[in-house]
Formats: structure tokens, sequence, C-alpha cells
């Protein structure tokens, strides 16, 4: 099991000894709730510094990303085609230039894209058993049952407003067409071979115990998750760790990682297993 202090050690001559002494010490202490905020301070720092870095600073070298392969998970694919709002949209399309700066590779798991497809189909057809018939006044999105209504909804009612036909069929076509185009403007390709059966009896029984653990640990975690989206994301980490076959002991040698905007994941990830997350 990882320890936090594997990931920070204070070594730095900018503090005295005791100061060091004291800062290694926090870290060393062994508290979940303490390791939990650093690792998420952390996750979201190397963000902040991948989003903000302009090709010219030392504080993180993009070089060493290149030629590597990532995955993008489905929480991604919603956020670069707006559903999650325009900020985070902002962010996402920021986020993955820099992965195109770094010459890498992009790609969607054909379980990312199934999920993806299989949930707009879910939510629209939510849609169809509570229609609204009358023309929308843009102004309605500023009263406050519009700012807790689910994103994808949201996303629909602003797509409509002003719309001769506003079916919703031609708005499933609407956001599979942003995601086509989000693939082509990034370079995105479907990775459609999968190294192992699914349906194999050993591979069922790895793919549950993912799924169970990482359930489990949401569950701890207090995250929102559901049984599909467990059994998705156990299925996106045996596809990558099988075509890694055992080389990611660190992020040099590792060269396919899974990119997503689960937390929750990421930290399960993180301490179930000294490979590189």
């Amino acid at each position: 099991k990882k320890k936090i202090e594997d990931l920070i050690n204070v070594e730095s001559q900018s503090y005295s000894v005791l100061e060091r002494e004291i800062i290694n010490e926090f870290l060393g202490w062994d508290n979940n709730e303490k390791n939990k905020a650093i690792f998420d301070i952390a996750s979201y720092a190397l963000e902040y510094c991948m989003i903000s870095n302009n090709g010219g600073g030392a504080h993180i070298q993009l070089n060493n990303l290149k030629n590597k392969i990532f995955y993008l998970d489905t929480n991604v694919i919603f956020r670069a085609l707006g559903i999650n709002g325009v900020n985070r949209q902002n962010r996402t399309s920021t986020f993955l230039k820099k992965f195109i700066d770094a010459n890498t590779v992009l790609v969607i798991s054909k379980f990312s894209e199934t999920e993806f497809k299989d949930t707009i189909a879910f939510y629209i057809d939510k849609l169809k058993n509570k229609p609204i018939i009358k023309q929308l006044n843009p102004e309605i999105f500023k009263e406050r049952y519009f700012k807790n209504v689910s994103e994808l909804y949201d996303f629909y009612y602003k797509w409509r407003a002003g719309k001769y036909n506003d079916s919703l069929e031609l708005f499933e076509a609407h956001i599979l067409s942003l995601y086509e185009k989000f693939k082509a403007d990034f370079n995105i390709t479907t990775d459609y071979k999968i190294p192992f059966d699914e349906k194999e009896e050993k591979t069922e029984k790895i793919i549950n115990e993912l799924s169970l653990s990482i359930c489990s640990y949401k569950n701890t975690d207090g995250a929102r998750h559901g049984v599909n989206g467990d059994t998705n994301d156990a299925l996106n980490v045996l596809l990558v760790e099988t075509i890694q076959d055992g080389k990611n002991s660190s992020i040099f040698e590792t060269k396919q990682f899974i990119v997503s905007t689960d937390q929750s994941l990421r930290r399960w990830d993180y301490y179930r297993n000294t490979n590189t997350p």
C-alpha cells in the first residue's frame, strides 16, 4: 500500500531543518482524510500547471508525455462537448490541447463510447416523458429551478430555445455530431480492439472484482456512482492495464494512461497498488 510520503517529501533548502522535519512528519502522519486532501491538492496543482504552462516554462516538461497514449473517460467527453457548462468545456479544451502540443495520442475506448451514447439515450428518453410544449424565454434559465436540474436537461432547454424544429431526435443527432466533431478536432480515435474476452469466466471474475472494489471505495469516499459506471470504470482499467503489460512502474516507463475527472476513481487507483496511477 502506498503512503503519501512516498509521493511528496520535503528536502528543499528553502526550509529550515525544523520546518522540514515538521512538514515531513505531517506528511508521514497515518490519517486517511489528510492523505485524501493532499492527494487532491497535488492532482489539482498538476492539472493547473498543465493548463497554464505556455511551453517555455521549466515547471512541467511536456516532452515527457511525448508518444504516450491517453484514454479519455466518459466524464471528459461530457465536459468537452459543453454539456457540463461552458467554463468546464473551455478548461477541458485547453487541457487537451496541451496533450496535442506534446504529440501524444488521445483515444476513447469502445466502453467509454458506449457508456456516453447510452447515457445520452437514457436522459433523452427521460425527456420524452416530460416534454415542454411552449417556446422558451431565455430569461427562464436565470430562475432557481433551472440552476438545479440535470445539466443535460439544461443543455437541451438552451439548445431548443427559438428553434422551430426542436425534436428530441434532432437534439440527440446534434449531440452525436458534436461528439464526432470533438474527435475530429483533437484527432481522437475510438479503440474497438479489446485484448480480452469480456465473456470469459476468468475475465468476468476480474471485472467484477475491480467493479466491487471501485464501488466499495466510492461508498467510503462518499462519491456518487452507479453499478454501470463502476463496471465501465473496471473495464477501462482492465483494458489499459492489459495493454501496459506490466510496464507501469513509473511515469517514464508507462505508455498508456486514463484521463478522468473522477477524483474518487483516481484516489482508488492510487491507493490500491504501487504502480503508476
